[in-house]
């Protein structure tokens, strides 16, 4: 396991990371923006707004985490942790799976908190306060040709 620091880069972990590598992310605010291409693990802090919790910030203008890996036996999973501050929270690509456990996804401003062309898996996640000219009563998860488990 890999510890990722609040002074580190998130980007350049996730990007380095091999399949199966965990990254252990501590408490603090990280830049968003980032491509997923391997089944890793992230395990955060925690999902709130704390200082003792691990944030994923987007720039209000895109999407804070992109996947475009994991397989059904090797998802890509993302474990207590927020994103917030987005066009899109996360954005789950066809052919992509990802298991997310005891997230947070707030605070898009565009489309939907989760848009899922993939598989997604999600327990004990929470999406909320997702707001814009393209989200219909709060928009919290759509689903395009993806499945949701």
């Amino acid at each position: 396991m890999s510890d990722v620091t609040d002074e580190g880069d998130l980007d350049s972990a996730v990007h380095d990371a091999k399949d199966g590598e965990i990254l252990s992310i501590c408490p603090g605010t990280y830049a968003g923006a980032i491509p997923f291409y391997t089944s890793i693990t992230l395990i955060g802090a925690g999902g709130g707004e704390g200082r003792n919790d691990t944030i994923i910030q987007g720039d209000s203008g895109g999407t804070v985490l992109v996947i475009f890996a994991g397989t059904e036996d090797q998802p890509v999973t993302l474990r207590g942790l927020r994103s917030r501050n987005a066009n899109r929270g996360i954005l789950i690509e066809s052919g992509s799976h990802l298991t997310m456990r005891t997230c947070t996804v707030a605070g898009s401003t565009a489309w939907a908190g989760v848009v899922n062309s993939g598989t997604l898996v999600m327990t004990g996640c929470t999406v909320e306060d997702n707001n814009g000219p393209c989200i219909l009563d709060g928009g919290g998860l759509t689903t395009y040709e993806g499945r949701r488990r």
